[in-house]
Order: C-alpha cells, then sequence, then structure tokens
C-alpha cells in the first residue's frame, strides 16, 4: 500500500506503486492457478515420473 502525503505531493507514487502490486498480485494468482490446473490435469505424470525413479 502506498502513502499520500497530505500535501499532496507523492500521489504519482503512490499510484504507480498500487498498479505494480496489483499486477504482481495478478501474476502470483495466473502462476498459481495455472499451476493448479496443470497438477488436476495431469495427475498421472509426476507419480509415473516417481515411480519409475525409485
Amino acid at each position: 500500500m502506498g502513502i499520500i502525503t497530505p500535501n499532496g505531493q507523492g500521489t504519482d507514487n503512490y499510484y504507480k506503486s498500487e498498479i505494480i502490486t496489483s499486477g504482481y498480485r495478478i501474476l502470483r494468482m495466473v502462476i498459481f492457478f495455472s499451476n493448479r490446473s496443470a497438477a488436476t490435469l495431469y495427475p498421472q505424470r509426476t507419480t509415473d515420473e516417481h515411480n519409475s525413479t525409485s
């Protein structure tokens, strides 16, 4: 979260940081959901690799 100074300065930095943090959150959510969907779509691949190596 950015900090807005009482005299109104620093609002540009506040909005820039908000855009960066929101974009970072969206990116993390996309990576998280893609990993989850990959785990649900291909549950056999990791188990087969694990069984073959052991």
